[in-house]
């Protein structure tokens, strides 16, 4: 017996508003290609990852009155809300596209995702600094923005996706992030003073590459924002490369520190400072608070396959 009730096509059907609400509080890009409206999928995106990255960056987003912290409750309510009206004005019987479909759904999601993981793993990357290492330069949980393409080493959140040779130049001067050789798990930035081969000497806070004393003037103190302590600035120039380092006025004994490193044999210690000869694909890195930092000096070269990438941008 056939029956004249025609069925319904359910790609046909119209959005569930429950589900285009539901959508909107937790995925906001997925909810807007739900709807069949890809430009405010994009639209939701930009906003989210721009709030995003504004937290991440301000001081004080942990803080409940903190705005950017109420955006990032807002959007999520917004979204859920524009949703629903757009599922419930949508055209009956109209075709949905093939995006706002299930399947559509969990595509896009995916490759927006593939996206971004490839572009931490092989372009760029945001790093916490940690410590008071690199004071004055970097301020403790300053933000730092990594380029990895060109230096080899692509790990994505601990998973070595693929090793190449270092591409990239990497020049005397430049901040470096790093894995830290006697545990890579845990990630370092330095300054890079000691390219292979460089014969670097550091001694009575004085530092001296292939001969050749580094340029150093004294500039205006720097006041610690965490401690108001008034610290000694100098400004060391490497080529056109200048930056800020502190020294205390009697430069820190670091022999007592000092671990059994690979390739120890290439450095002297001797009274007030030390005379390192960098070997092949090794570099020599130092912290520019330099009597507050266990770096090179200490625990010996950085080698190559060890360099995560070089710091771009820096954001306070």
């Amino acid at each position: 017996m056939h029956t004249n009730k025609q069925e319904v096509d359910p790609m046909n059907a119209k959005p569930n508003r429950w589900v285009a609400l539901l959508l909107g509080v937790f995925m906001q890009p997925g909810a807007m290609l739900y709807v069949a409206r890809p430009g405010w999928a994009l639209f939701y995106f930009l906003l989210a990852l721009t709030v995003r990255v504004l937290g991440t960056i301000s001081s004080d987003a942990q803080s409940g009155d903190n705005p950017i912290t109420l955006l990032q409750f807002a959007i999520p309510l917004a979204c859920a809300a524009h949703a629903y009206r757009l599922a419930r004005r949508y055209p009956d019987g109209k075709r949905r596209p093939v995006y706002s479909r299930w399947y559509g759904l969990l595509g896009s999601m995916a490759a927006m995702f593939l996206i971004v993981m490839t572009f931490r793993a092989f372009v760029g990357e945001p790093y916490r600094h940690p410590s008071r290492s690199m004071l004055p330069t970097l301020p403790r949980g300053a933000l730092l923005i990594a380029q990895k393409w060109g230096y080899g080493n692509h790990v994505l959140f601990g998973v070595r996706l693929h090793r190449s040779p270092i591409t990239s130049p990497l020049v005397r001067g430049d901040i470096i992030v790093f894995e830290f050789p006697m545990d890579r798990s845990v990630l370092f930035v330095k300054r890079l003073i000691g390219l292979p081969g460089d014969k670097v000497t550091y001694k009575n806070g004085r530092l001296v590459v292939n001969g050749e004393p580094i340029a150093l003037r004294q500039t205006a103190d720097f006041i610690d924002p965490e401690t108001s302590e008034r610290l000694r600035t100098f400004v060391e120039s490497h080529g056109d490369i200048e930056y800020s380092i502190i020294r205390q006025q009697e430069a820190r004994d670091t022999s007592s520190m000092v671990v059994n490193f690979p390739h120890r044999d290439r450095c002297v210690y001797e009274a007030g400072g030390l005379m390192c000869e960098v070997p092949p694909d090794h570099y020599f890195m130092i912290g520019d608070n330099r009597d507050q930092s266990a770096d090179s000096r200490v625990w010996g070269f950085v080698p190559a396959d060890h360099i995560i990438g070089k710091v771009c941008y820096v954001l306070r």
